[in-house]
């Protein structure tokens, strides 16, 4: 996934994305930060329904990070007890 999204480019010219892009799921992180940066130039260009897509695509990166969070957790569930 890094290879393709980074296009051979070395880390060290990554700079503050590189941390994002060694985590075993970087498409949360990337959507996040796609949304502020739509959201910041639909505030500067004052058009709403970009500014509305950003908030949606943030909401929807931060609902997908937390799900990978859950998903990537390699701890098995406790077990339920039933009385």
């Amino acid at each position: 996934m890094r290879a393709f999204l980074t296009a051979g480019i070395p880390a060290a010219q990554l700079g503050p994305l590189s941390p994002i892009l060694d985590s075993p799921a970087p498409g949360p992180f990337l959507a996040i930060l796609v949304g502020f940066v739509l959201g910041i130039y639909g505030h500067v260009g004052k058009f709403r329904w970009l500014v509305a897509i950003a908030i949606l695509i943030v909401f929807v990166g931060s609902a997908w990070l937390f799900l990978a969070s859950v998903g990537l957790d390699d701890r098995p569930l406790p077990p339920v007890e039933l009385e």
